[in-house]
């Protein structure tokens, strides 16, 4: 299996149009799945450049439709490349959840990134309905969030880097994807969170994960759309590399 290069698309930022833009350069620089994010002005687990550009998208545009509307037409200009949203659970239910699920399944996006829940309802009746729920478990793999990616049925999301405490005898990145592999009966773990250079890529690569999560540096290089791609190609070349 290919290392995968997962590129994360903040919907509405700067504008729904330059959303679209974006998914053109993240096509041709070899994106291997888009990472769509939902955008909320309470994105209180993401850092602090994607909870920024979530709330100018919301600025720009609040009507939820026209970010549907988008999301059909990136499907539509790149079938081949599948699509994962990002969304946290007070934006499911504001939306409503059979709404939620039905736009999903209409556009045969089956994966999902749900983050905040803690009862595990909606990811319960995400799954019920045919989807697939990724969930991210932290670098220092507490207990409760290694259950929820265990219990749930998509690829698990690692946080790449420690922030500061680690579990003891899991100090490495490559010990952390080992357990959760075993735990998680060997579904794929890919990392992201504190990755931003190629070197970053290739440390993940070597630890034995199946792809990278790219966010924060594609979001700097945005507004310079020549730096953009050769940042992109140089990770691509990464990726595909026989390390």
């Amino acid at each position: 299996m290919s290392f995968k290069m997962i590129c994360f698309l903040p919907l509405g930022y700067p504008t729904l149009d330059d959303s679209l833009a974006l998914a053109d350069m993240y096509a041709a620089g070899g994106c291997d799945m888009i990472e769509v994010g939902w955008p909320t002005d309470n994105a209180y687990l993401d850092s602090e450049t994607v909870r920024s550009s979530m709330a100018a998208a919301l600025q720009n545009c609040s009507d939820p439709e026209r970010y549907f509307e988008t999301i059909v037409r990136i499907r539509q200009k790149h079938p081949d490349i599948p699509l994962i949203l990002l969304v946290y659970d007070h934006s499911v239910v504001e939306l409503g959840e059979e709404k939620f699920m039905g736009f999903c399944r209409a556009q045969g996006i089956d994966r999902l990134i749900l983050v905040g829940e803690k009862d595990g309802r909606i990811k319960k009746e995400m799954m019920r309905n045919g989807l697939e729920v990724t969930c991210y478990v932290p670098f220092h793999l507490p207990d409760e969030e290694v259950g929820a990616a265990v219990d749930s049925n998509g690829f698990i999301y690692l946080q790449a880097k420690p922030a500061a405490e680690v579990k003891p005898g899991f100090e490495t990145l490559e010990a952390c994807i080992r357990f959760l592999k075993e735990e998680a009966a060997q579904r794929d773990i890919y990392c992201g969170v504190g990755v931003a250079t190629s070197e970053d890529v290739r440390m993940v690569k070597q630890a034995g994960a199946d792809g990278v999560f790219l966010g924060s540096p594609l979001l700097k290089r945005i507004s310079d759309p020549p730096e953009l791609q050769r940042y992109l190609h140089e990770v691509k070349t990464v990726c595909m590399s026989g390390i």
